[in-house]
């Protein structure tokens, strides 16, 4: 048994819409839309700092603006301080802080001495 065969020839006629999908209109729409994708997460959300450091970009107090110091202790040891994210208006009462001797380090032990304690701490109170 043989199938019919159908051969197509010749054109649809000067009527006839053009069907054919055309390759460049698609890339632009789908570039177009993936431009606007990644515009709006760059406004929503910055770009983590992996990302930024593989293109060169700055980190910490450069990228995101704080407070760099260098605190000398009683000892006279140097402790470089840097802390993102403060304020202009709050630096100087940061450095005073620090430098006035408002803060003060210490070493902390380790113990389970507060939940033996009979003392109701903020997790117990819910």
């Amino acid at each position: 048994m043989e199938l019919p065969r159908a051969v197509a020839s010749g054109s649809a006629g000067d009527g006839a819409p053009d069907d054919r999908v055309r390759a460049g209109r698609v890339a632009a729409v789908a570039g177009a839309l993936a431009a606007a994708y990644v515009l709006a997460l760059a406004v929503v959300r910055p770009a983590p700092q992996w990302i930024a450091s593989l293109v060169g970009g700055p980190s910490g107090v450069e990228r995101f603006g704080g407070l760099r110091m260098h605190w000398q202790g009683a000892d006279g040891s140097i402790v470089p301080i840097e802390r993102t994210g403060v304020s202009e208006a709050y630096a100087a009462e940061v450095v005073e802080r620090f430098g006035g001797g408002g803060i003060e380090f210490r070493e902390v032990i380790e113990s389970d001495a507060a939940p033996r304690s009979r003392v109701p701490t903020s997790a117990s109170r819910r």
